[in-house]
């Protein structure tokens, strides 16, 4: 049998059939956007890091996605996260100002 390989916080991927939170129905599309937009407001008053908001979006992709790919603010955001994830030095604060200001317009929304 083949090792799966590990991904971020050492956790291996796992496909859709069986990713642990989609078979045990702990969570919803509408829990997860209301926690992106409760962090979003947390990340934009300074309340919150990048990484909470990176955590937050990335929480459950699958289920997020359910209904079709991201779009409007939850796709700006997510495209944000990970411009922000690789960047270094000045391009890496910048980034995270940019997240800041699309998260402010998301939880506004």
């Amino acid at each position: 049998m083949r090792a799966v390989p590990p991904v971020s916080g050492g956790r291996p991927y796992l496909p859709d059939c069986c990713h642990p939170m989609r078979q045990a129905g702990r969570v919803t599309q509408g829990e997860l956007r209301e926690l992106i937009v409760d962090t979003a407001q947390e990340f934009a008053d300074g309340r919150a890091s990048i990484q909470d908001m990176w955590a937050a979006v990335h929480e459950d992709l699958y289920t997020l996605c359910d209904d079709g790919p991201l779009a409007g603010d939850f796709l700006a955001i997510f495209v944000d996260l990970e411009r922000w994830e690789p960047a270094c030095g000045d391009a890496r604060e910048e980034a995270v100002e940019v997240a800041r200001r699309t998260a402010a317009r998301l939880a506004a929304a």
